[in-house]
């Protein structure tokens, strides 16, 4: 098993791997939020501080990396001409039984996230494992099938999943959804505004303006 933390453009992400696949992408908590900037047009939230956190995966920074750059200072997460944002491991934590097939998975992982984040890659194919109820995983396998670009409502999905007055039970299984971005839980909306999100609405924001800029 391995776990490493990754500066994003929306942010500290936890990604840990095990058995050669990804079991989980978290907003990590405890870092002071940053300005950060891109080589292209679309750069991360805005650092006020973000609404509608309740809901989705989240984790705390580990105590070495809580400080973060002093106030207004920016990370520049360039990559060069034409290659957008980039994701930078920065902190990782590895099992005595990490192996080659984790290492593996956490590159194409921190690879296609890099991607994905320049508006390059729509869909992911990194190896992922879920674990949860039967109801969770129903719902995790119906927003694998909401396309980049696109919206659900939570009553969409309880439908889809054979449960049309579920719709709060769908909400809490994307809050539960253990691989945020990959399993798209930003991309299931209320019926009026975005409802919830654990990097914050301003993030889920961000990531449905960028999908739907590069689709």
């Amino acid at each position: 098993m391995i776990s490493q933390i990754v500066m994003s453009p929306i942010g500290f992400l936890r990604l840990t791997v095990e058995d050669g696949r990804v079991t989980g992408l978290e907003f990590v908590r405890g870092a002071d939020r940053m300005n950060r900037t891109t080589s292209t047009s679309f750069t991360g939230p805005s650092a006020r501080p973000s609404r509608g956190s309740s809901r989705g995966p989240s984790a705390h920074l580990p105590r070495g990396l809580s400080g973060g750059p002093s106030a207004g200072q920016s990370v520049c997460l360039s990559s060069g001409p034409s290659t957008g944002p980039r994701v930078v491991p920065l902190h990782t934590e590895s099992s005595a039984d990490g192996n080659e097939r984790d290492r593996n998975a956490l590159a194409q992982a921190i690879q296609e996230l890099d991607a994905y984040f320049a508006g390059r890659l729509r869909n992911f194919s990194v190896p992922i494992r879920l674990t949860g109820t039967r109801f969770q995983q129903s719902v995790w396998d119906a927003l694998r099938q909401i396309g980049c670009g696109e919206t659900k409502t939570y009553r969409d999905v309880a439908m889809a999943v054979g449960s049309p007055g579920a719709a709060r039970a769908v909400g809490n299984a994307c809050a539960a959804t253990p691989v945020a971005i990959i399993v798209p839980c930003h991309r299931v909306v209320a019926q009026t505004g975005l409802g919830g999100f654990g990097g914050g609405l301003d993030t889920k924001r961000w990531l449905l303006e960028l999908e739907s800029r590069h689709t």
